[in-house]
């Protein structure tokens, strides 16, 4: 699973335990058991959920995932309904055009047009963030966010709220020198290694590539850097071709995904990041 469901998961977590009621909307396109656990929280706590059943692209099911959608929310009539990610962001706030009123948020988690890359693709995702981003309220992670909101689609300022992602402090938190040490071995790091860490989807817009190039050229004056790679994505056969390239495969620890991140964190001497 990639960063947007996490942080929908620590999010429902999070209002669950503070005694509000949450019901989710989910796609199993891209499951994992921590979804699975996610949803049995849910109705376990007597929330309503509904499977969207699709990716994160355009698609012919998406006229179907949005009359589901509509289903659940006239069925538990939420006080607020919050969607994460382009794909959801499109689905709640075309729901307006439904009749549903209760108020709408939006964290887009990085706009697709924020990637740079430019072309029709980036034209389209724009023009509807555009045009939805006058309905109800988008809550932007980062002022570069934010501004790209407000300077390229041109979404009104009030209809903008920067909140920066929280840290759990108590529960990230690092982990004793034995510990630490029991983890890198797992990994078959050696003792004097200095592991470098990198997670995310392999994909453009968080370049992989680019953070292999780098990597590479700071091992020829450092020996003893290592790289902890956690991810999976469209641009996995294309970094390990990248890594053969240029000499670095023995030296990266790959893996596509772990139910529990914290260990990834507390294995690491630093973090590499290239999005």
């Amino acid at each position: 699973m990639d960063g947007v469901f996490r942080h929908v998961e620590a999010l429902a977590s999070f209002l669950l335990e503070h005694g509000h009621q949450v019901h989710l909307a989910y796609s199993d396109v891209r499951g994992s058991d921590r979804l699975t656990q996610s949803v049995a929280k849910v109705t376990a706590a007597g929330g309503k959920t509904a499977n969207l059943a699709v990716s994160n692209a355009p698609g012919p099911g998406d006229v179907a995932a949005l009359l589901k959608l509509r289903k659940l929310v006239m069925e538990a009539k939420p006080e607020v309904i919050h969607a994460h990610s382009s794909k959801a962001g499109a689905l709640a706030r075309a729901l307006r055009g439904l009749g549903v009123r209760q108020p709408i948020f939006y964290t887009p988690h990085a706009y697709y047009g924020l990637s740079g890359k430019g072309g029709v693709k980036s034209l389209v995702f724009n023009a509807v963030e555009t045009v939805l981003g006058r309905i109800g309220t988008t809550i932007n992670l980062s002022e570069g966010e934010r501004a790209f909101a407000r300077d390229v689609l041109r979404i009104p300022q009030a209809r903008l709220r920067l909140i920066a992602n929280p840290v759990d402090c108590a529960r990230f938190r690092p982990a004793d020198a034995v510990k630490r040490l029991e983890i890198r071995a797992a990994l078959g790091v050696p003792v004097n290694a200095l592991l470098l860490g990198s997670v995310g989807r392999l994909a453009f817009q968080k370049d992989p590539l680019t953070l292999y190039r780098v990597f590479a050229k700071a091992c020829q004056s450092r020996p003893e850097l290592w790289l902890y790679h956690l991810g999976d994505g469209e641009l996995s056969a294309e970094c390990e071709a990248l890594a053969d390239e240029l000499g670095i495969r023995s030296r990266i620890i790959r893996r596509t995904y772990l139910s529990e991140p914290l260990s990834f964190y507390q294995a690491l001497d630093g973090m590499i990041l290239t999005s």
